[in-house]
């Protein structure tokens, strides 16, 4: 935020523009016997939204390093969004971060970004919980 200009915020604002009219699509109106739904779009409109919010930060070890994250983070958030239906609401989450950040309150756009990457980990850790199995 430091280093902002026009040009930063209006690619944040076109991101999220078009993350949020990219739809999702979940296991849950997926038909038996179908493939898995693809979510490449979402997927790669989500990385240049996370991509833009870091544009200016002037370092290319940080956008590299950011990149490497998001991808290895990939099939994380993928698990936690096709079982999470209709519970997340990212595009909430998301316009929160823009909002914090286009206003310049770097305190809550951290708190949110970092609450939406927690809220990731919390859902993908239920997931993985192993299921209690009841005796007879």
């Amino acid at each position: 935020m430091r280093n902002r200009t026009e040009a930063w915020e209006d690619a944040i604002i076109l991101a999220n523009h078009r993350l949020n009219n990219t739809p999702i699509h979940f296991y849950a109106h997926t038909e038996p016997g179908m493939p898995p739904p693809d979510n490449s779009l979402w997927e790669e409109r989500h990385r240049i939204y996370h991509r833009a919010l870091i544009a200016n930060c002037g370092s290319a070890h940080l956008l590299r390093f950011s990149d490497e994250l998001m991808l290895l983070g990939e099939r994380y958030r993928f698990i936690s969004m096709v079982n999470t239906y209709p519970r997340r609401k990212s595009n909430e989450e998301h316009q929160a971060i823009v909002d914090a950040t286009l206003a310049g309150d770097v305190e809550t756009a951290v708190a949110e970004l970092q609450g939406q990457y927690l809220l990731t980990l919390q859902i993908y850790e239920e997931i993985m919980q192993p299921k209690s199995t009841v005796l007879p």
